[in-house]
């Protein structure tokens, strides 16, 4: 009986251990967390991110995993130390590993250029998925609170967050292609100093990734940082390194960026200045794997109050001008993107941007501005004003319009515009009685000028409207709704009709 226990006993420890063996490899996820902190933290001689060692226990069904004294490596100064970062991990198959607690410092602190900033950190949650094969988290789930940002470097001041949270997740489209979208949100961030403060009381935002090849996008993220870090180091860019570089093109096909901040308050030192219900931007880029690529950015600001104003009787009197609505939008059409991107790293190459070389490096963005205009003008690029929206309570006005490069033109170019103004005849009259009697002359003259162009209605609510449509054409000649103008003409004062 007791050789039969003991048996018993014996065979019942093996399978426990092989069971633990099986459930969590120790050594596996300390070799894989190692691997991957190395891939992540740079290329060799250009690292950005360091850290002393990784350590993985058991704890029940899941490994602990410290990351032991993570710190971010700045060349020529000391590195901005974040210390230990604790999660678990559950191994997902041969290449994933599902986390959760992780966590970062509550406190730390990093010595800038200015002096000491000092974070504090009052909750967090953090979770998501690993991939060791792309190098890329494919699923992510956070939530931080009690955010606080201060200390000697910033003067007085400090930068406070209540909450933020942020969800990312992937859609596998095969062959290393992912779609990935993060959401997020934030309760009250509030910027202040000395001289005043911003707030924004809550905000969301959203970006789409859409064509990412992820192990791609890690080794372009890798590079880049290499050639960023030599630059300032002062050494020569290693011409492979540029070369596989401008081999990256496409390694996203789209993206689009949406954030909304609600509640936008800024004060000076004694009184409020400005104010906003949304603060609203989007951006975006589109066919980025192809030869030509498009890009757009609007930008909005909604519910605008400018209390300010009041405290100058000049504006006050003209304060039914101030915009409560301002909406500003533009895209880039068929952009060579290829010829771009290896302009722009041809310039990092060239040692111009290097530290300490600052005539020469003026002088090479003259160069790449030129550069970038020729390129746009032999690849037909076109630049589209999508919206141009100011509304006050006397006066609107909204404004759209494209140019396309056109070599053949004398401009270089040709497009059209389209402008409606609201309440000209308020704006003529408040801005001749805002001048000297001898000015407003001819201040007078130029608005009836401006009105001599319009196509001018009346709208049902009574309100006067004047529309403008304005075209350049290929020939270099301009009209504004069919008549002719000569923009150099009224530059100098010559009458138009």
């Amino acid at each position: 009986m007791r050789l039969l226990y003991a048996s018993v006993l014996i065979v019942g420890l093996a399978v426990l251990s092989s069971c633990s063996k099986q459930g969590v490899d120790l050594d596996k996820v300390k070799k894989d967390f190692t691997a991957e902190m190395d891939t992540i933290s740079g290329a060799e001689g250009h690292k950005y991110l360091g850290y002393d060692g990784v350590d993985a226990v058991a704890d029940g069904d899941k490994a602990k995993v410290t990351i032991k004294g993570v710190k971010f490596l700045v060349p020529g100064a000391d590195p901005l130390v974040v210390g230990d970062i604790e999660m678990h991990a559950v191994p997902k198959g041969d290449d994933q590993y599902d986390l959760t607690d992780g966590k970062i410092p509550s406190k730390f602190s990093f010595k800038g250029p200015q002096g000491v900033f000092v974070v504090d950190i009052g909750s967090q949650s953090w979770a998501g998925l690993l991939s060791t094969k792309y190098h890329s988290f494919l699923s992510a789930d956070a939530k931080y609170g009690g955010i606080k940002v201060s200390g000697p470097a910033l003067q007085g001041g400090a930068v406070d967050l209540a909450e933020i949270t942020m969800k990312t997740t992937s859609d596998d489209k095969g062959n290393g292609v992912f779609d990935q979208t993060t959401t997020g949100t934030l309760k009250t961030l509030a910027i202040t100093g000395p001289e005043g403060s911003g707030v924004f009381d809550s905000g969301d935002f959203k970006s789409e990734l859409k064509g990412a090849k992820l192990a791609d996008l890690r080794a372009l993220g890798t590079d880049w940082q290499a050639l960023i870090m030599g630059a300032g180091e002062g050494k020569p860019a290693d011409p492979a390194l540029v070369t596989r570089l401008k081999g990256y093109l496409g390694v996203i096909a789209a993206l689009t960026t949406h954030m909304d901040l609600a509640g936008m308050k800024v004060k000076d030192a004694t009184s409020d200045l400005f104010s906003a219900e949304h603060l609203v931007i989007d951006g975006g880029g589109t066919t980025l794997d192809q030869p030509k690529a498009g890009l757009s950015f609007d930008m909005s600001l909604l519910g605008l109050k400018v209390p300010a104003a009041d405290l100058n009787p000049e504006v006050a009197k003209n304060k039914q001008f101030i915009p409560t609505m301002v909406k500003f939008g533009y895209a880039l059409d068929d952009l060579p993107a290829k010829e771009l991107w290896s302009a722009w790293l041809d310039l990092f190459a060239s040692g111009a941007m290097q530290p300490g070389n600052e005539a020469a490096s003026q002088q090479a963005m003259q160069g790449f501005g030129m550069q970038m205009v020729q390129l746009a003008s032999q690849a037909g690029s076109a630049f589209r004003l999508t919206n141009l929206e100011l509304e006050a309570p006397a006066a609107r006005l909204k404004m759209d319009g494209n140019i396309k490069a056109d070599g053949a033109s004398p401009m270089g170019a040709s497009g059209t515009a389209n402008i409606e103004v609201g309440g000209l005849d308020a704006i003529a009259d408040a801005a001749k009685q805002s001048m000297p009697p001898e000015d407003a002359a001819g201040a007078s003259g130029a608005f009836d000028m401006v009105r001599g162009f319009s196509n001018r209605e009346t709208t049902a609510d009574n309100k006067v409207v004047d529309h403008y449509a304005i075209v350049l054409g290929p020939d270099g000649k301009m009209t504004i709704n069919g008549k002719p103008f000569d923009m150099f003409g009224a530059m100098t004062g010559q009458p138009q009709q």
